[in-house]
């Protein structure tokens, strides 16, 4: 059963940037319901918010935004292939289908974890702006803020890079085995990051 297509997707699609602030904007407004009901209505401190959100969230994305990175190198690596060698990496191939599965994958995943750091940046910025702490406790929350913010980032061009039509690396390099090299050091590494990461 195909799915329904409006004027307003196909805008949004238009610009896989657009799409994703269209999205940030609902985690935003569903973050802030969250931060009223536990702050003004169950009078919850800023700091008891942030401990009970950031635990969790951090938990699950540090593993499902690992593995969201390994999945969308994985989906890169056969967008570029399959743009390099049609015959064995295309869409028709046993590949290219293989290829398929990562690339959606990839995509629902990035999501995900977008939205839970968005969600985190959010709760962070309204702890920062409620309370009131030293020069050094300041630095040390706009360094961390900037971080999550540059997270967000990272994991937003994955997204846009793997749910785009055009591939990456095939439009500069040409040569099937050095891209190919190029992503498996690269999907070699997430696991090593993972074992790395606190």
């Amino acid at each position: 059963m195909a799915t329904e297509k409006t004027v307003f997707d196909d805008w949004l699609k238009d610009n896989l940037w657009r799409d994703l602030l269209f999205r940030a904007a609902f985690w935003v407004v569903i973050a802030s319901l969250g931060a009223y009901y536990s702050l003004a209505i169950d009078a919850q401190s800023a700091n008891d918010y942030l401990k009970r959100q950031s635990n969790s969230v951090f938990r699950l994305a540090n593993i499902i935004g690992t593995t969201a990175i390994f999945l969308g190198l994985v989906a890169m690596m056969f967008k570029d292939l399959e743009q390099l060698s049609p015959k064995l990496w295309g869409r028709a191939s046993t590949l290219g289908k293989v290829g398929g599965v990562f690339r959606r994958l990839a995509g629902d995943m990035t999501l995900w974890t977008l939205g839970a750091l968005v969600s985190t940046l959010f709760v962070v910025g309204i702890v920062g702006f409620r309370s009131t702490g030293s020069w050094g406790g300041w630095a040390l929350f706009t360094f961390l803020y900037l971080l999550l913010a540059a997270m967000c980032f990272i994991v937003a061009m994955l997204n846009v890079y793997v749910r785009r039509a055009e591939p990456l690396l095939a439009t500069k390099f040409k040569n099937v085995r050095c891209v190919l090299t190029a992503y498996v050091l690269m999907i070699l590494g997430c696991p090593l990051y993972l074992h790395l990461a606190p």
